[in-house]
This record gives C-alpha cells, structure tokens and sequence, in this order.
C-alpha cells in the first residue's frame, strides 16, 4: 500500500480547520446561553445560525478522516467503491458549499431586517425630538 502524502496533508489540515471551527462556534454558543438570563432564550436566528456552522464544522472534520482513508485503503483494493466514496466526498462539499450560502443569505437578511428597523427607530425618535422642540419654542 503506498501512502499519499497529499490526501494525508489535506486530511490533516481539514481536521485542524474543523477542530478550529468547532472550538470557534461552542465558544460562541456557551457565550450566548451565558449572556441570556433563565426566563430570556436565545433568537431563533442565532441558534439555527450556530447550528449550520456546526454541521458544516462536523462536516469538514469527517471530511478530514474520510480523504485520506478512501485515497490510500479503497484506491487499489476496489475502483467501484472508491468512485462511490468520492462522490460522497463530493456531495458532502457541495453541502458544505450549500450550508455556507445559506448561512450568508440568511445573515445578510437579517441584518438588513434590524438594520430597517433601526432606521425606523431613529426617525421615530427625530420625530419626536422635532416635536420637543417645537413645544420648547411656544
């Protein structure tokens, strides 16, 4: 059997980026139960947000093992199997590719949605301050 260095170097750096991912998004997400009290529950928005990235997370770190066990086990033992595992490989970056998308549209939506009713806000408030000083005026 003849290793190949460069599954084995992809593996490892997709393992570490995983491992990095996940670390990233459980800090985030013990950061956000810390900050909500027990009553206050986290937004929708944010929890399937933390939930995408994890998977995508999880995704890259299997992603990590199954190259290079499928590039140096399956290769010379079963040519069907191996077609049929990189495909899985494939679809799986295709997910991730997907989740990614996803996550920047909806984030993107978001914003734009409390960005709008900030905006909304402030022009209630400059409407009112108009009007204070209106009734300082008489």
């Amino acid at each position: 059997m003849q290793s190949e260095p460069a599954s084995i170097v992809l593996g490892v750096i997709l393992v570490i980026a995983g491992s990095i991912m996940l670390k990233l998004y459980f800090k985030r997400w013990v950061e956000e139960v810390a900050e909500k009290s027990e009553e206050e529950e986290m937004s929708p928005h944010v929890v399937s947000q933390l939930k995408r990235r994890f998977q995508i997370a999880i995704i890259v770190l299997f992603l990590g093992f199954l190259i290079p066990v499928v590039e140096n086990l399956v290769t010379e033992k079963r040519p069907t199997l191996y077609v049929v595992c990189m495909t899985g490989v494939l679809l799986l970056a295709f997910w991730i590719l997907f989740l990614g998308m996803v996550d920047i549209l909806l984030v993107r939506s978001h914003t734009r949605g409390n960005l709008q009713e900030l905006n909304l806000r402030k022009k209630e408030l400059e409407r009112q301050i108009a009007d204070i000083k209106k009734l300082q005026d008489y």
